[in-house]
């Protein structure tokens, strides 16, 4: 009920994330760059191998630039990227990946992963009630159908604490 009017936040309760260098918060950054009409994910740009353990966003158009600052995940970039979406798929194949949901901005061999961090609108509500099961991801690529879906860069560092590998990188980063 406290959002069937408003956009809101969607964050992962599996995944932990470390601010920006500037200490911008993840959240922050994806809040930032909303603009109130169209949703948006915060992406993380991955390499295709690592592409299996979480959803997977195509663009095929570039980005548009929106000056920001520059980050480790961007490589060279000195502005913050917002990448019209145009699928999500779940946890596809590297060999999927490598032919279907690389895009145009991107380093050669890399893509744009989730973040695990969205603002919807509430019309994902509606989606949602017509799955006969939950399917976050699904209702995410009908929503990103019907009224578009956007993407941001962000800044900063994401662990799913749910993957063993992961995990533990989480918690070496901590030592």
């Amino acid at each position: 009920e406290a959002c069937e009017e408003d956009a809101f936040l969607l964050a992962f309760g599996d995944h932990l994330s470390t601010p920006s260098p500037d200490g911008k918060s993840c959240v922050a950054q994806l809040v930032d760059a909303f603009d109130g009409a169209r949703s948006m994910a915060a992406l993380q740009c991955i390499t295709v191998e690592t592409a299996a353990s979480t959803g997977v966003f195509e663009c095929r158009e570039p980005p548009f630039v929106v000056p920001g600052p520059s980050s480790p995940k961007t490589r060279d970039l000195s502005e913050s990227r917002i990448w019209p979406l145009s699928r999500v798929v779940e946890k596809p194949s590297a060999d999927f990946v490598a032919e279907h949901l690389t895009g145009p901005g991107l380093p050669p061999g890399h893509c744009l992963g989730s973040f695990g961090n969205y603002i919807l609108t509430p019309k994902i509500f509606d989606i949602l009630r017509k799955q006969p099961q939950l399917h976050m991801t699904a209702a995410i690529d009908d929503l990103r159908q019907s009224d578009g879906l956007d993407g941001i860069l962000i800044n900063g560092n994401r662990w799913d604490l749910g993957n063993t590998r992961t995990y533990i990188e989480a918690l070496q980063y901590q030592l």
